[in-house]
């Protein structure tokens, strides 16, 4: 899949686009354009992890409020203070095994 699309939102025909006044309107123009509504499920969930993973590339450019911020160094702090919480898999596993019989 070509990284130089614009997407065409489902609800609506026009582009979804960032105005970007360096680059000027006539840039994006030339770059094919991508109806969402006409992607299969398959494609849809492509083109997400796709934009995802597009996104780690570029780390650190993803800006966080500072709410976000806050609330991922108090769970940091958690995790230090007592230490990964859960249930093994093998015991999960010997729970639902117990359930279902």
């Amino acid at each position: 899949m070509p990284t130089d699309i614009f997407i065409v939102s489902h609800n609506d025909s026009r582009p979804l686009w960032r105005e970007n006044c360096k680059r000027g309107i006539f840039e994006f123009m030339s770059k094919p354009a991508l109806n969402i509504s006409e992607l299969s499920p398959e494609e849809r969930l492509r083109l997400i992890e796709e934009l995802w993973d597009s996104l780690n590339e570029t780390a650190g450019t993803v800006p966080l409020t500072n709410a976000q911020r806050e609330e991922l160094d108090r769970r940091l702090d958690d995790l230090e203070c007592s230490g990964p919480e859960g249930i093994p898999w093998d015991e999960v596993l010997q729970q639902i095994r117990s359930r279902s019989r």
